[in-house]
């Protein structure tokens, strides 16, 4: 299983290179039905989208992502908990400390991120976008 930071989603719903990257990995962690995210992916990807795209067309997407079968996993009180101590211990910021404290929850050691702060994580490989 592979862990998707929102980069991955915001990526590949946009043009341009990062964009054909971004698709492929993703089509090719779901074709092995082998992707996983945190329920606040949605969130970043809505947002972040919608000012580009507009806040229907962000929306759209992110349904489209919610009803694709990837995995994802909320977030509970022990993640929260976890995250405040990979963020002291590797000095990131919260929502990536979220992303790194999901992963460990999942069991998952890979994430696909365009985001280098997950290289200072012990136990994380970076796929880069």
């Amino acid at each position: 299983m592979v862990y998707a930071d929102s980069t991955l989603f915001i990526f590949a719903a946009v043009e341009g290179e990062k964009a054909r990257r971004a698709q492929a990995l993703l089509t090719e962690a779901m074709k092995n039905k082998q992707l996983s995210s945190s329920l606040l992916s949605l969130d970043e990807v809505a947002w972040v989208l919608s000012k580009p795209l507009g806040t229907e067309d962000a929306l759209k997407i992110t349904e489209n992502y919610l009803a694709s079968g990837i995995i994802f996993r909320e977030v509970t009180r022990q993640v929260i908990t976890d995250a405040l101590q990979l963020a002291r211990e590797f000095h990131l910021r919260p929502r990536d400390a979220i992303h790194a404290a999901t992963m460990r929850v999942g069991g998952e050691t890979e994430i696909i991120s365009d985001d280098s702060d997950f290289d200072r994580v012990r136990g994380i490989k970076r796929i880069p976008v």
